[in-house]
This record gives structure tokens, sequence and C-alpha cells, in this order.
């Protein structure tokens, strides 16, 4: 595991706390680094998606926008 050093707002670290239900400031932060790097994955694996052909309904852009939620 790597060690690193970051000036974070409080405030804000402790929110995480509470949205993630961690009891650590480490696992608040790692919970939430998990999530962002999930999301993405998730869009990317949704830009894969559009990118195939015969997908019909799924190309409408409001359609995709709501499958990006």
């Amino acid at each position: 595991m790597e060690m690193t050093s970051v000036d974070l707002p409080a405030g804000l670290v402790e929110q995480a706390m509470r949205v993630t239900g961690a009891t650590t400031e480490r696992g608040a932060i790692t919970s939430a680094l998990e999530q962002v790097v999930a999301r993405a994955e998730q869009h990317r694996a949704i830009d894969a998606i559009i990118g195939m052909e015969s997908l019909g309904d799924l190309l409408e852009p409001g359609i995709r926008l709501r499958a990006r939620r």
C-alpha cells in the first residue's frame, strides 16, 4: 500500500464518512476513490454498448442519459 499525504477539507472528509458509512478517514477516502473508478468504468462500458449496432432506442440521447445515471 502506498502512503500519500494530502490536505483535504475537513468538512468534506466528514461528509464522505457519513455518506460511505466509513468509520475512518482512510476508509472514507478509499471508498470515495473506489466509487469514482467504478463510475468511470460504468461510463466506458456504456460507451462501448452505444458503439454497438442494432441497439434501437438505446441510441436516443435521452435514453442514453438516463442509462448513465
